[in-house]
């Protein structure tokens, strides 16, 4: 995504006091994935794209059913393979991130590893959280020092209780506890997969996106 200009007053500021720009790429650990994020940013999709689908990591199915099922696999393999590492799922649509939540989830279910769940009223509507389910923070909010997009692990499932561990550097659910009553703070989502304009600077092991028209 092209980054939000910063504005007259800022480019003021900068043409007389002088400015550091970051112009290094970390995110991406493989030279070859470096050089598609730069096509990517001067608008060389083509490259970007082939770059990608050289090194297999294009797929094609026959309709969006068939694609968004593969990744619900991909994903689950993922964490079978990679139990401590950090994955997000991307879509650009909503209606495709609430699809990807919920098959992912249902996946889970069905190997066993979420039991005991809890229904809560959430902004997004009803929503059933278990011990180890992934969470998504919507809204901004200073006093539980959780931001719009953040993510978490869920540690403990109460009755209008969720106890979260945040994500942090060393890998998901690593960071501190927060303890949330979904009385007062509802905007929260299952955090499997989200769009890709709320995953903006958000770093993980590996990321499984879904391509639509839009």
């Amino acid at each position: 995504l092209q980054p939000i200009g910063p504005g007259a007053a800022f480019r003021a500021v900068a043409e007389r006091t002088g400015y550091v720009e970051l112009g290094e790429i970390r995110r991406q650990r493989e030279e070859w994935q470096r050089d598609a994020s730069k096509d990517f940013a001067r608008q060389r999709t083509h490259e970007g794209l082939t770059a990608y689908a050289t090194h297999g990591a294009v797929q094609f199915a026959d309709d969006i059913g068939a694609a968004r099922a593969a990744i619900v696999r991909d994903t689950i393999v993922d964490m079978d393979a990679h139990p401590d590492g950090s994955r997000l799922v991307l879509a650009h649509r909503r209606v495709d991130v609430a699809e990807l939540n919920h098959a992912i989830r249902a996946a889970r279910q069905e190997r066993g590893e979420l039991q005991g769940e809890q229904l809560y009223k959430t902004t997004e509507g009803e929503r059933a959280f278990a011990k180890g389910d992934r969470l998504l923070f919507r809204e901004n909010n200073r006093d539980l020092g959780v931001k719009n997009g953040m993510l978490g692990t869920v540690e403990r499932a109460d009755p209008g209780r969720l106890e979260i561990k945040l994500d942090n550097a060393r890998g998901p659910g690593m960071g501190r506890s927060v303890s949330i009553s979904t009385a007062d703070y509802p905007a929260v989502d299952h955090g499997y997969a989200t769009t890709i304009h709320k995953a903006q600077g958000v770093t993980v092991d590996r990321t499984f996106v879904l391509a639509s028209g839009t």
